[in-house]
């Protein structure tokens, strides 16, 4: 209900504008601050949020349709707390992996969706008593559904890859558009791919607390690479 409400909001995703406190960061200025202030500030339902914005009708009814079909399953079957628990993990791990790539200009609630067809997977493989279980050929289109998607996004040039912003700083001109698709492209199959690392971690520890507490890594990892970046800040565009 409330991925509807905010789509008539947004006006079926045309006028961003009207819902700017749900995105990660505020990117109507066109030059947003990428250290989340409003985050530090104590905004943090936004590392929720983006996932009830979907930018197109067909966008909303895919993930709605497979948001009942996954999350009817695990509420059926462990509880609504369970349910409720992992959307808002597999939320915040695919937003951050998504803002980490592609920047804030995004929305959606794919990650939650393939973090909850990993869970159901790999917990039936592992635990066939749990009840959770997925046909083969479900498995399988869901797999080749998600690839398509992400050429088709690549190619396109997704409107959320287009107003990335600090991309061009890396990129020459002549390649510049190409880059954009490719970090919007990488930028989901990253964050797809964590929700599928985070179910397997719940399947085989038991528990949801150790892969939480195992992501940390990842962004000690980054605070590690920090010294070895390249700063473009005030510095000449390539042409």
């Amino acid at each position: 209900m409330v991925s509807v409400a905010v789509f008539f909001l947004s006006k079926f995703g045309t006028h961003n504008e009207r819902i700017m406190g749900l995105f990660m960061t505020d990117w109507s200025s066109g030059q947003p601050d990428l250290t989340l202030p409003e985050i530090r500030h104590g905004e943090v339902w936004r590392l929720f949020t983006p996932i009830f914005i979907h930018l197109s009708p067909l966008h909303i009814l895919f993930n709605m349709m497979w948001l009942r079909d996954l999350g009817t399953a695990i509420e059926r079957r462990l509880g609504s707390g369970t349910l409720v628990t992992q959307v808002l993990l597999m939320a915040v791990l695919s937003n951050l992996g998504q803002y980490l790539v592609g920047g804030p200009q995004f929305g959606g609630m794919s990650g939650v969706v393939y973090g909850l067809f990993a869970y159901i997977w790999i917990r039936g493989k592992l635990d066939p008593g749990s009840g959770l279980y997925l046909h083969p050929t479900t498995v399988t289109m869901s797999i080749i559904w998600f690839f398509a998607c992400l050429f088709l996004l690549g190619v396109g040039g997704a409107n959320f890859a287009v107003y990335t912003l600090w991309l061009p700083e890396q990129y020459r001109t002549e390649c510049r558009s190409s880059a954009f698709a490719f970090a919007t492209s990488s930028g989901r199959f990253v964050a797809a791919g964590v929700t599928f690392l985070v179910g397997a971690g719940v399947a085989h520890f038991k528990t949801i607390g150790t892969p939480v507490a195992l992501t940390s890594l990842a962004f000690l990892v980054g605070m590690l690479l920090l010294p070895w970046s390249v700063e473009t800040k005030g510095k000449e565009l390539p042409t």
